[in-house]
């Protein structure tokens, strides 16, 4: 079974992300927005497990909350995908997240996974584009090999807007 480390700052909607996915692969609805809303997540406290099937194949999502960032290296050996999900309506969480994602990309551990940075809550007036991250994190002067192996999406997860191409970055990605 492979797996995808799902991991944030915090607060950036890593929880709701997971719950539409979910439903995405057992439905592959288009439109999700009327997957119901449970609760209000809170931060994640330790470590959450869902699985899913993509294609033919059974994807274990990892969810590990910002407060336990040291834990992360520990599941990068073990982990073929990473997403590291961004509140792009939080305008004081962006320096912090690109930092983790430029120290995630550096990590020599990390080198072989391939990576979605999934900026969420595009739905929020005023969100940061995806130009301007991708500016801060300096990709041109990534080697080759590490910028290839990085993509974005915007995404709504309170929406449902964009899950779609998640799920088949998933089904690519696995190819």
């Amino acid at each position: 079974m492979k797996e995808v480390l799902v991991i944030d700052i915090q607060g950036s909607g890593k929880t709701r992300l997971i719950e539409v996915l979910t439903d995405f692969a057992k439905s592959g609805e288009k439109d999700l927005s009327e997957v119901e809303i449970i609760n209000q997540s809170l931060n994640t406290n330790g470590v959450e497990l869902t699985n899913i099937t993509v294609g033919k194949e059974k994807i274990l999502l990892r969810e590990i909350g910002g407060s336990l960032k040291p834990l992360w290296i520990d599941f990068f050996e073990r982990s073929q995908f990473i997403m590291f999900v961004v509140d792009v309506s939080d305008y004081a969480q962006i320096p912090s997240a690109v930092c983790e994602i430029i120290e995630l990309i550096s990590n020599p551990d990390s080198k072989n996974i391939n990576i979605l940075i999934v900026l969420n809550k595009i739905d929020i007036d005023h969100s940061i584009l995806i130009e301007e991250i991708q500016m801060q994190l300096r990709l041109d002067s990534l080697e080759d090999n590490n910028r290839l192996r990085i993509n974005f999406v915007e995404v709504s997860a309170l929406l449902g807007i964009n899950i779609g191409i998640i799920y088949k970055w998933l089904e690519f990605a696995q190819s």
